[in-house]
C-alpha cells in the first residue's frame, strides 16, 4: 500500500524537476537549417552539423534601443501563415527542463539565450555549439521546421521566424549565398544511433560519428577561431 504514494511522489518530483537532456552528437553531415527575420528585426540564425553537434550562428540587427537584454528561444511550433508570434506557443522543451537551471542539461532544450547568453544591445553576432539540440529527425531534441522567437526582457514577443531546411549543392554555393529552401526531406543518418557515457554524461551518437575523437571543448575553441566553419561543417 506504500508503493502507490511513493510512485505518486516520484511522478511529482519528475514533473517539477524535469529530466537531464542527453548530449546529442547525431546531426547528419552537411545538415543546415536557417531562420531568417524579415519583420521587426533583421538577421538570421543558422544551425549546422559540426562533427555531429549543432553549431549555431547568430546574426541579428535592428533590435530596439530599450527593452533589453533580449532573449531568444526555439519554440515548439512553427509560426502560422498569419505570422502571429503567439502561434509558436511555448518553448521547445522535450525533456521538461526549467528556466534558470543550474546546468545546461536541465535547461529547456530550446532556451538558447538561457544557456548561451542574452543579447545586450541592438545588434548581435555570435557562433557557438549547443550539444543538447539535434538536427536528426529521429532525435526527440530535433527542432527542424519549428521557430525562433525573440523577446524583450519582460517576455514580450517582438520578432519570430520559422526554421527551414536549406538546399546545399556544395559548401561553396552556400557561402556564396545559395540558401534557397529545399522541397526534399532533410538528410538522414546512415546508421542507427547509440548511447555512450562520456565524462559521466549520456551522449547520443550517430554511427557516422562513433569513431570521431573530437571533444566538445576543442571543437568550441576551433569554431570560435573560425566562426564561418558553421556553414561548412569543418574547421579546415
Amino acid at each position: 500500500m506504500i508503493l502507490a504514494p511513493l510512485f505518486a511522489l516520484f511522478s511529482l518530483i519528475s514533473v517539477v524537476c524535469g529530466r537531464a537532456a542527453p548530449r546529442s552528437r547525431d546531426s547528419p553531415r552537411n545538415a543546415v537549417y536557417k531562420a531568417t527575420f524579415d519583420r521587426g528585426i533583421t538577421g538570421s540564425l543558422t544551425f549546422s552539423s559540426f562533427f555531429g553537434y549543432v553549431a549555431v550562428r547568430v546574426r541579428i540587427a535592428g533590435l530596439p534601443r530599450t527593452g533589453g537584454p533580449f532573449m531568444y528561444h526555439i519554440h515548439e511550433r512553427a509560426i502560422s501563415s498569419s505570422r502571429d508570434c503567439a502561434s509558436a506557443l511555448g518553448h521547445f522543451n522535450p525533456y521538461d527542463g526549467t528556466l534558470n537551471a543550474r546546468t545546461w542539461a536541465l535547461h529547456e532544450v530550446g532556451d538558447l539565450s538561457g544557456k548561451h547568453g542574452t543579447i545586450p544591445g541592438t545588434s548581435y553576432r555570435r557562433t557557438y555549439i549547443d550539444p543538447y539540440c539535434s538536427l536528426n529527425p529521429w532525435n526527440r531534441a530535433y527542432f527542424g521546421r519549428l521557430s525562433i522567437v525573440v523577446h524583450l526582457n519582460d517576455g514580450t514577443r517582438i520578432a519570430c521566424a520559422n526554421i527551414h531546411y536549406q538546399r546545399r549543392s556544395s559548401p561553396q554555393a552556400l557561402m556564396a549565398g545559395d540558401q534557397s529552401e529545399a522541397d526534399d526531406a532533410p538528410p538522414q543518418n546512415s546508421g542507427p544511433d547509440m548511447t555512450e557515457v562520456i565524462d559521466g554524461v549520456t551522449e547520443i551518437i550517430a554511427a557516422d560519428y562513433a569513431k570521431e575523437t573530437e571533444n566538445l571543448a576543442q571543437l568550441s575553441a576551433e569554431l570560435n577561431q573560425n566562426p564561418d566553419a558553421v556553414e561548412t561543417g569543418s574547421t579546415s
